[in-house]
């Protein structure tokens, strides 16, 4: 409405209707994101009347160059929704994983580091960096149940608070360290994750994602769609007597405080066949999955709450170098 009427037609199908088609129901959601990637936060209901009061200063020049502005910065936000179409395959497993996770909070802070991206201030391999950062954040947090109430603000104002005298990398790890944003340290996380009942946590796909890493970190020269693969409990949900039995004494009190970590968890495609059979069935069937993590368990000759308290440990160790910690200073 502010712009020269001789020019409505042009910037309307030059500029809007490529961002309005792109974007499609996204529309909304991209000028909030973009909104708060300036440091400021707004509400869903008050996006309108944000952006209002923000371009009401401008004249229609101005007006012209920052909707070409935005219609540049909404095609990386396209490829926040749809890494597939990120050119760079690294980067887009980046933010593929961090969609599976769910971390729309960090929109904000990735569209910026898109722009840093696109100026040539950040690499692709340090942009790589950036996203494993912030995965690692996002999970140890996680493990560690530290609330997630505050990351909208985090996200919306940490481009602004980098430090200027670090590559965008170690300033991004250095920022996201601060105390006040209770980045686990290694022995705290090593310690949450060894009782971190994993499959009554969180969301369906974030469970998923960390057996499927630790699985990818075991590094099988045999190639398995793990996306085909179910997750399984070696001691089964339903407390049989024949498990009762491996338990002893307290059975249901050990069987309630384990059955859910991390340490007896696995992903298989046996499942209907596993159920809750006694773990010599079990491990027959675990011996014969290309699957690491079961082939692993497949070596025990029992399964009680001492494999499981030590798999927790293991599995610990190998998250540790997997979704890295703050910096120690």
């Amino acid at each position: 409405m502010r712009m020269p009427v001789p020019r409505h037609e042009e910037i309307y199908n030059d500029v809007w209707l490529p961002m309005q088609d792109s974007l499609g129901g996204a529309l909304e959601n991209f000028f909030r994101y973009e909104f708060m990637s300036s440091g400021q936060f707004v509400r869903e209901a008050d996006v309108y009347v944000a952006w209002k009061k923000r371009l009401d200063p401008h004249d229609s020049d101005e007006l012209i160059e920052h909707l070409k502005y935005l219609a540049h910065s909404a095609r990386f936000y396209k490829r926040l929704l749809r890494p597939s179409e990120e050119p760079d395959t690294k980067i887009a497993r980046g933010l593929s994983r961090l969609n599976r996770w769910g971390g729309q909070t960090v929109y904000p802070f990735l569209l910026n580091m898109y722009r840093r991206y696109d100026n040539h201030d950040l690499s692709a391999n340090e942009y790589v960096e950036v996203l494993r950062l912030i995965e690692s954040f996002l999970v140890r947090r996680f493990i560690a149940r530290i609330p997630t109430n505050q990351l909208n603000r985090l996200f919306m104002r940490l481009a602004y608070q980098l430090p200027h005298e670090y590559g965008l990398v170690e300033a991004t790890r250095i920022a996201l360290s601060d105390p006040g944003r209770r980045w686990p340290h290694d022995e705290s996380f090593r310690e949450a994750f060894v009782r971190f009942p994993l499959y009554r946590e969180g969301r369906y796909e974030q469970r998923r994602l960390i057996l499927e890493t630790l699985e990818e970190s075991y590094g099988s020269k045999e190639s398995v769609n793990l996306s085909k693969l179910n997750i399984e409990h070696v001691m089964p949900q339903a407390l049989s007597e024949e498990w009762a039995a491996v338990l002893g004494d307290n059975a249901f009190e050990i069987h309630a405080e384990t059955v859910h970590l991390l340490g007896n968890l696995t992903l298989t495609g046996y499942n209907p066949e596993l159920s809750n059979k006694p773990f010599p069935e079990k491990r027959e069937k675990l011996a014969q999955s290309n699957v690491e993590m079961s082939k692993e368990i497949a070596q025990e000759v029992e399964w009680t709450i001492t494999q499981i308290e030590e798999r927790s440990r293991r599995l610990a160790e190998r998250a540790l170098e997997i979704w890295p910690g703050p910096t120690t200073e």
